[in-house]
């Protein structure tokens, strides 16, 4: 930003530092333009402080949610408790071999290995678009180089 040959700002570059700055914190939310659409004040989207005290009851109702912090706290460990339960159960009814009561318990019969392998491979496979596959294919082979087009010129 510093130009050199005359010891003093560059005035384009400090100006476009500054544009960009300037575009990244209004994408961001931390800066905002009064009056427009697009990049207002967040603040400006929540409900005015009164209006909320006199609606919070009706919302609460409305998504049949306690007040109370301590309710929902209690509400939510139970319900992550049933998960994790369920989750457990769900995993124990897929696996090879569980633990129940301190002691390993396997499967009566595994499964057969042409059934597990090709599961265990197509977790592990990333999905791929085909242009990708070609591309790299192509840097591989040079395959694109013995391909001519209709008007006889060399492609790029």
């Amino acid at each position: 930003m510093v130009d050199s040959a005359r010891g003093r700002f560059d005035r384009r570059a400090y100006e476009l530092c500054a544009a960009y700055e300037l575009r990244s914190a209004l994408r961001a939310g931390r800066v905002w333009v009064p009056g427009s659409c697009r990049h207002e004040d967040p603040a400006s989207f929540l409900l005015p402080v009164g209006l909320w005290q006199d609606t919070r009851e009706a919302f609460a109702a409305t998504v049949e949610r306690s007040l109370q912090a301590g309710e929902r706290l209690s509400e939510l460990a139970a319900e992550q408790a049933e998960l994790a339960t369920r989750l457990s159960q769900a995993r124990d009814l897929e696996a090879e071999a569980r633990l129940a009561d301190g002691a390993l318990i396997a499967n009566s019969e595994p499964p057969r290995e042409t059934e597990a392998l090709p599961r265990l491979i197509e977790q592990r496979l990333p999905e791929v678009d085909l242009a990708d596959l070609l591309v790299e294919v192509d840097g591989w082979t040079g395959f694109t180089g013995h391909l001519l087009a209709l008007s006889g010129n060399r492609s790029r």
